[in-house]
């Protein structure tokens, strides 16, 4: 049986030949479609802009510490204002949040949320939050919020265009209101902790110095420069007599015998000068005294003074820096300023984003017209090769 070949249409003899079809079918669909723009629930948008952050409106907490010390300079991972912008956009998206605006508008009873059970209704609305942070630090704060209804009324389409703004503007006043009660929290925490520093460090100094009043009655150390200026000068000047006396003992043994009387006198006084110079390299001065200190002591005493003198100071200016600290954190713990600058405050905007009813209708009418031609060529191509077949 010799096999046939199926006729193909062009798109130009469809269109021919289904003309008055394809205007009807396409005419339908997009009255249709334009009926339906109407009839749809209609969405409103209105929009906020925050200024970047300061950074030092957020120094509350232990990164003040960190910007009070020598370090505060340097640019740390999550303290810019990038970081901070970052915060307030997960605020803003946040549960709290959208369950604050609901119950404050009881927008339970709204018609977009009716029948919703409370964590459905901040799940719903949370979504329609768009949150955008530039490089630059500033947020926008967009919010898209539908009637609800359909066939909607010019007063409810006018509620819900002003809605949609009284929603940014509270979404903002509860940023705030939010990120004070973190600051203010996180300030009490960081005196807490200063006040703990504070108590730990007072009971390292009193201890200290305690130890150190203890180590200068038993060394004897309690002005050591003007101490050791006094004992070198006696050292210098009883080494140097006794230095001269042994001159003068050998020379008047050159000329005496060892028994004359001068030479026995020259002979004590250098035995007792040597005395002396052995007490002040040992026992001091005087030995029996409460101020002289031991010349051969004197580098060890030095050392453990030093090294005293200085834990101490080093303990009463971190003591000092801690009173300052907690000064301020106890200033931005009571605190109630606003902690975000608003740019531009929403305001109603009266004209839909949705439903786009040019769009809807255009779209309509090229899709029914495509899909109409398609239609038909499909279905004359089938019935052409049905009908040969037979």
């Amino acid at each position: 049986m010799e096999q046939q070949e199926i006729p193909s249409f062009t798109l130009v003899s469809v269109f021919k030949k289904y003309k008055k079809l394809l205007f009807l079918i396409t005419s339908s669909s997009t009255i249709i479609t334009l009926l339906i723009s109407f009839a749809i629930p209609y969405r409103y948008e209105s929009d906020a802009l925050l200024l970047p952050p300061e950074t030092s409106s957020m120094s509350g907490g232990l990164s003040s510490l960190l910007k009070a010390s020598p370090l505060g300079s340097l640019e740390l991972p999550g303290m810019g204002k990038n970081s901070v912008s970052e915060n307030y956009m997960v605020i803003l998206k946040s549960k709290t949040l959208s369950s604050k605006i609901i119950d404050s508008l009881k927008l339970l009873n709204y018609p977009l949320f009716k029948g919703a059970t409370k964590q459905e209704a901040v799940a719903m609305l949370t979504d329609l939050f768009t949150i955008t942070v530039t490089k630059s630090g500033s947020i926008t704060v967009n919010f898209e919020l539908s009637t609800g209804t359909f066939f909607s009324s010019s007063e409810e389409k006018k509620y819900t265009a002003e809605l949609a703004s009284k929603i940014v503007n509270l979404a903002l006043h509860y940023l705030d209101v939010l990120n004070r009660e973190k600051s203010n929290s996180s300030a009490k925490r960081s005196r807490v902790f200063i006040d703990k520093m504070i108590e730990e460090n007072k009971d390292s100094l009193e201890i200290l110095q305690r130890k150190f009043q203890d180590f200068r009655e038993k060394n004897k150390a309690f002005s050591l420069e003007e101490q050791l200026g006094a004992i070198v000068t006696s050292a210098v000047d009883i080494g140097s007599a006794l230095a001269a006396a042994e001159v003068e003992l050998k020379l008047a043994l050159l000329e005496y015998s060892p028994e004359a009387p001068n030479v026995v006198l020259l002979r004590k006084k250098v035995e007792t000068l040597k005395t002396q110079y052995k007490n002040v390299q040992e026992k001091g001065i005087v030995g029996s005294d409460n101020f002289s200190i031991p010349l051969t002591q004197v580098p060890e005493i030095s050392r453990v003074f030093l090294g005293l003198t200085r834990d101490i100071k080093i303990l009463e200016s971190i003591n000092a820096f801690l009173i300052t600290q907690r000064f301020q954190e106890y200033i931005q713990e009571t605190k109630d300023i606003t902690t975000i600058q608003v740019l531009d405050y929403a305001e109603p905007v009266y004209l839909k984003v949705a439903p786009k009813r040019p769009a809807m209708v255009v779209v309509a009418f090229v899709t029914s017209l495509i899909l109409s031609i398609f239609g038909l060529m499909l279905y004359e191509t089938l019935k052409k090769a049905s009908t040969q077949t037979e």
